[in-house]
């Protein structure tokens, strides 16, 4: 697939603008359907730091109703998170019905960091996707 992209031909700014709105108002009449069929919506955002996550959810959230949206950030669970269940304070942010609920990275960079810098056995990381699977079919 990607050998039939032609990535040096750029589309025209004024072509990318009219997509753009095109998409935009797109966004606000599915947002209405949304909150008018009392729909949770969870965005996941994903990526290394600094890779533009924040701004991404920004130039969305431009184009959403605010009081419909609220946006988490994870950090490394604190100590008193670290005596609750794995996947609990992800689960505590889940969106009510017909808002969305952006999160600023999820529940695979708790893993991942922690298989980076060693600090997870394979027993608990093993565990830990169980968890994460079953989390998901739930969605």
């Amino acid at each position: 697939m990607l050998k039939n992209a032609y990535l040096n031909e750029k589309p025209e700014k004024e072509l990318l603008k009219s997509r753009l709105k095109e998409q935009e108002d797109l966004l606000f009449v599915n947002q209405n359907k949304i909150k008018d069929n009392k729909l949770p919506v969870v965005v996941l955002i994903e990526g290394w730091g600094t890779a533009g996550k924040g701004t991404l959810i920004g130039n969305v959230i431009n184009n959403i109703d605010p009081r419909f949206y609220k946006v988490a950030t994870f950090d490394m669970p604190t100590d008193l998170e670290k005596r609750k269940p794995f996947l609990c304070r992800y689960f505590e942010a889940l969106p009510e019905a017909g808002k969305f609920r952006f999160y600023n990275t999820g529940w695979m960079n708790e893993i991942v960091m922690s298989r980076l810098d060693g600090s997870m056995p394979n027993s608990l990381y093993e565990k830990r996707i169980a968890s994460i699977r079953r989390f998901e079919r739930q969605l």
